[in-house]
């Protein structure tokens, strides 16, 4: 049983209120990740059903490391994303190997169950990932490495010289100063 899903009958005509915890194995293949995550992943929040529609809103949080794309030095990054999604029941015709379907184009918050369970572990995913920065950096004021010896400039500057001259237009220059 997956730690991230709950059995459909748990849930009273009032709600449900959960808290889940499992590892980061179990949401993201090792080759997907550009990070670690350091922290079990923590799933907490409501859960209320309207017929065969279920809605989740609730906090996922965990601890990621990544790669400064600046520097290259890994930082720790603090995620705790408000998250909500509607489940459906799976339709007849769902494949959940090929997992194309989906009831509206534009719903990419809607999930689907099977046999009265309900798998969080999809919406999770789904919301770290987007969470990510595209560029993720130590800080905000990193000044990355130097093109030309790598030196990390958060630690210091280096000996080279700071106009970098393109080798190709430095015969212009030579030309510009006679």
């Amino acid at each position: 049983m997956h730690p991230f899903s709950i059995e459909l009958s748990r849930i009273s005509a009032r709600g449900l209120s959960l808290e889940l915890q499992g590892s980061p194995e179990q949401l993201f293949a090792e080759e997907e990740r550009e990070f670690v995550i350091l922290t079990p992943v923590v799933l907490t929040g409501e859960v209320t059903k309207l017929e065969e529609q279920v809605f989740f809103r609730g906090v996922v949080s965990t601890l990621l490391e990544m790669v400064c794309s600046r520097c290259l030095e890994t930082f720790r990054l603090p995620l705790e994303l408000a998250i909500e999604g509607l489940f459906l029941p799976a339709p007849s015709h769902w494949d959940p190997a090929a997992d194309f379907f989906r009831a509206d184009e534009g719903a990419v918050d809607t999930y689907y169950y099977r046999e009265g369970r309900i798998d969080f572990g999809e919406l999770i995913h789904d919301q770290i990932c987007l969470a990510l920065p595209l560029k993720p950096l130590c800080r905000e004021t990193c000044q990355g490495l130097c093109p030309h010896c790598g030196q990390n400039w958060n630690e210091g500057r280096c000996e080279c010289r700071e106009e970098y001259i393109d080798p190709r237009f430095e015969i212009l220059k030579k030309l510009q100063q006679s």
